[in-house]
Parts: structure tokens; C-alpha cells; sequence
């Protein structure tokens, strides 16, 4: 006597299978194991961001185990690799893999979201053009969904992850670039809530405690020292004076410029800085500040290029340096530099200055414009992005 299993229903056409199921199976097993079963099967490397993983998985009722393990796989691949990344960034990007691993798979309340094209296509909760009352009720419960389980917009970040595990390999460098302004952001709100908590020493009661303040202003200003804003140590200084305590202002003063100085060099004019009048900044800083300007010789080319792409200010200093520079450097930027901007964010703002008259931008479009032609002449693709551009190729 021969005879066959067939284990999955679902790719079958024919309605054999369900006419004769008591003829070919004796018995069908069903394994559905509980959540607390999955997470204690599956070994998660992890140790900081463990019980993260469960959550996430636990809020998409996720307990396939086959599903769990490839996705921890992933994680364990990519977490080593990002480096100083903030701790919110890494589990914001092990969040979006989670998510979009059970998406792809059809797993537990993942199965509400069509497929991956869904968020390739996806930009906010927030921004939806339709008021509530618009929405047909898929669209209603697949928002109410991606909500609760802390998904509200698709960005680069979670481009790079959707054609990572659709392919089923994560790119990491392109990853680390991609997340590179959500780091920043996650930097910036540690920094606020420290700054912050320091400023709630002095606004919210009458305690005789000047030290804890001050203490606080210097250890949050030192701890963000990379995304604090030149205004917000200005507003600090100016108050440890009043307060006395005028030979920590100088040396927090110190720190700051001594870490900031590139970005001191850069900028064109102090206006990009602060948003008050000279007068209401600190004499100490103005000088610190004048000083790092004025060491400068040169600003590098590559520098100014970014400036620019950014729709910066430059001093006309700064667009000499731009319009003497040679056009390998214009090159090496549009191949090279600033990779988290798109080759139109690069692009643009010198597009914009072939309607000036004056000789320094003329000269700074004509060798973006023969920069470009280069790259063009490279080879076909590079031949149709050009075009792309705008720039009359």
C-alpha cells in the first residue's frame, strides 16, 4: 500500500485534497505555542535590548517560532554592527525589523498590513490628507494598528530595513547613513530633557541651590556638547555670572569651542549662530569665537560644498574659496560627499545660482556644471541621472 502527506493545504488547487483528506490523512496536528512558550524557545543574544524584542513581538502576537528565530538572526547580525548609535535609534531600527519580519511572513496581527510595498508607500499617520471620518475602515484599523505598536511614519531608515528583509540581507553602512539624522535627534532630545531638568532647579522653587544648578547647566551642556546650540550655552553663561560663578562660565566656554571648533570655522557670518544682537552674547564667547575665526586661513572646499547643498550662508570669502577650488573637488563631492542627501538635495541650491550675476557664483555653477558632465560621460546610468538634474546635459 503506498500513500502521501501533504503538510500544506493552502498550495493546493485541486479539490481533491479536501474531497479525500480522510483517505490520505489519519490525523492532523496543530501546534500553536503560547507566546511565553516562543520567547523562552528562542535564544535572543541580545542581553540589552531582550526584553525590547519580546515586547515588540508580544504586541504583534507574534509566537511563530521559525519566524522569531530568523528575525532574531537579523537583529543579532545588524545590532553588533552600529557602533555609537543611541540607544533609541538601535531600538528604533530592531523595532522596524520585528515589524516589517512579521509583515512579510503574515505573522499574528502583522497580517492586517497587505505586504512591504505598504510602507514603501507609507509617510505618516500624522500627515494623511483624509479626515477620520474619510477613512474606509481597513485603512482605519491598519493606522489604529501601525499606532499602537509605535510605527507613525516609513523614513530612510525603514527603506533601507523593507529592502533588507525582503531580500534578506540588511545593508549596515547604508543603514548606519540612513539613521544618521534620527541619532542626532535622539542625541539633541537627551540633551533638551537634561538642559532642561537643569533649568527646573532654578525656575521652580526658592532653594538656596546655586551649586546643583550651575552643576546641572555645565554637566548637560558637556554631555551634549555635540548638538548643544551656541545660543543655549550663551543663555547658561550669562546666568553663572549673575550667579558668581564667572571662572566655571569661562572654562565651560572653553570646552565648547575647543569641541566645536570646525563649526565655528565654517559658517559665514556669527548671524547663523545666535538670534540676538552681539550685545546680549557673552564678551567672553563673542572673543573665544572671534578668535577660532580668525585663525583660519582657509576653509576647506569640501566643507563650503556641503554648505551650500544645505542652503547655508556664505561670506564672499567663502565663495572665493568655491570658485577657485578645481573641479575634481566639485566631483569628488557629488560622488562622495554628504551621503545622506539624494543627488537633486546636492544639486539644487547650485542649480539655483546660474540666475546670479555676480562672478564668484557664476564660476561655482560652471564648474558644478563640468563636474557633472564628467560624471556623465562615465557611463550610461550615470549619463540618464545627470539628465535627471536639470542642469541643461
Amino acid at each position: 500500500m503506498q500513500g502521501f502527506l501533504i503538510l500544506n493545504d493552502t498550495e493546493i488547487d485541486s479539490d481533491d485534497y479536501v474531497l479525500y483528506r480522510e483517505k490520505i490523512v489519519d490525523y492532523e496536528f496543530y501546534f500553536s505555542p503560547s507566546l511565553d512558550f516562543s520567547s523562552s524557545v528562542v535564544r535572543i543574544n541580545s542581553d540589552l535590548h531582550a526584553d525590547f524584542i519580546r515586547k515588540k513581538f508580544a504586541l504583534l502576537d507574534c509566537s511563530n517560532i521559525r519566524v522569531m528565530i530568523s528575525t532574531v538572526k537579523i537583529i543579532d547580525n545588524v545590532v553588533p554592527r552600529l557602533g555609537s548609535l543611541h540607544h533609541s535609534t538601535v531600538e528604533d531600527i530592531i523595532s522596524s525589523i520585528i515589524l516589517f519580519r512579521c509583515v512579510k511572513e503574515r505573522c499574528g496581527k502583522a497580517k492586517i498590513i497587505p505586504d512591504l510595498e505598504y510602507f514603501r508607500n507609507f509617510e505618516s499617520i500624522y500627515f494623511s490628507f483624509l479626515d477620520s471620518s474619510e477613512k474606509d475602515a481597513a485603512l482605519k484599523l491598519q493606522e489604529d494598528f501601525l499606532s499602537g505598536y509605535g510605527f507613525y511614519n516609513t523614513d530612510e531608515k525603514d527603506l533601507c530595513l523593507i529592502d533588507g528583509v525582503d531580500c534578506g540581507y540588511v545593508d549596515v553602512d547604508r543603514l548606519i547613513q540612513c539613521s544618521a539624522s534620527l541619532d542626532r535627534e535622539s542625541l539633541n532630545n537627551d540633551r533638551n530633557k537634561e538642559l532642561a531638568n537643569a533649568w527646573n532647579i532654578f525656575r521652580t522653587g526658592f532653594d538656596n541651590n546655586a551649586d546643583l544648578f550651575v552643576d546641572g547647566l555645565v554637566a548637560a551642556i558637556e554631555a551634549g556638547v555635540a548638538v548643544t546650540n551656541f545660543n543655549d550655552v550663551n543663555s547658561a553663561v550669562r546666568i553663572m555670572r549673575k550667579l558668581g560663578y564667572s571662572e566655571r562660565a569661562d572654562d565651560l566656554i572653553d570646552f565648547f569651542i575647543n569641541n566645536r571648533a570646525k563649526d565655528i570655522e565654517t559658517i559665514g557670518s556669527f548671524e547663523n549662530l545666535f538670534h540676538m544682537s552681539f550685545s546680549e552674547v557673552d564678551a567672553f564667547l563673542v572673543d573665544k569665537m572671534k578668535s577660532v575665526k580668525s585663525l583660519r586661513i582657509k576653509p576647506e572646499p569640501l566643507t563650503l560644498l556641503s554648505l551650500v547643498a544645505d542652503d547655508k550662508y556664505l561670506s564672499e570669502d567663502d565663495l572665493s574659496v568655491l570658485a577657485e577650488a578645481d573641479i575634481q573637488v566639485y566631483v569628488d563631492f557629488l560622488k562622495n560627499g554628504r551621503n545622506d542627501l539624494t543627488i537633486v538635495q546636492k544639486v539644487k541650491s547650485f542649480r539655483e545660482m546660474r540666475a546670479y550675476s555676480d562672478a564668484s557664483r557664476i564660476e561655482i555653477y560652471r564648474k558644478m556644471y563640468e563636474a557633472l558632465k564628467i560624471i556623465s560621460s562615465e557611463n550610461l546610468i550615470n549619463e540618464i541621472r545627470v539628465r535627471s538634474l536639470e542642469f541643461g546635459i
